[in-house]
């Protein structure tokens, strides 16, 4: 169900932000999981160009909040 949500999300952001997916099941995405406290899927996170954590959303992101917080880091 978050799936197309998502690419349509990475549609709309392409060219201003870089969508990256991480298998929670891997090795390596567990990791990350970890490293950042995600406790449910599906979570994302938006990143600032420092490579910090500026937004968190847990479930099936809202496209508008998003766009608005990645147009929001352009004016940085």
């Amino acid at each position: 169900m978050s799936k197309p949500v998502v690419n349509r999300l990475a549609s709309q952001l392409r060219g201003r932000a870089v969508l990256i997916r991480v298998d929670v099941a891997t090795s390596t995405g567990l990791a990350l999981a970890q490293m950042y406290n995600v406790r449910a899927t599906p979570t994302l996170l938006v990143f600032d160009g420092q490579g910090e954590v500026v937004f968190v959303h847990v479930g099936i992101p809202d496209a508008r909040a998003v766009a608005k917080v990645v147009e929001g880091l352009g004016a940085e």
